[in-house]
């Protein structure tokens, strides 16, 4: 497990994806771009999702590091659903 100091630092890092243009997904496919630090020593993943659902403006963008540790999560035009604390999360909303 990462302490907050370490995902801080992973976060702040320069990031170079490897594909030189990058095609937004169309509606009903997922794409998985790959991209590693400026220094090339840490390699990260992000997920862009827009199977799952029939609202057209409906996306989640997500970034991984190490294949399955999930650093950051966008999500654009979700479900309305509660946090842990019991607090609402609107449709539109990023998890650290």
């Amino acid at each position: 497990m990462l302490t907050q100091t370490e995902v801080n630092a992973l976060l702040d890092m320069l990031k170079i994806a490897n594909e030189r243009r990058i095609k937004f997904t169309e509606m009903g496919n997922y794409k998985q771009l790959d991209v590693v630090s400026k220094d090339g020593k840490e390699k990260f993943i992000v997920d862009i999702n827009r199977k799952t659902s029939i609202k057209v403006t409906k996306c989640t963008f997500q970034g991984r590091y190490r294949r399955d540790i999930i650093l950051l999560r966008l999500d654009i035009d979700g479900p309305l659903h509660t946090n842990p604390n019991g607090e609402e999360i609107k449709p539109n909303h990023l998890h650290i």
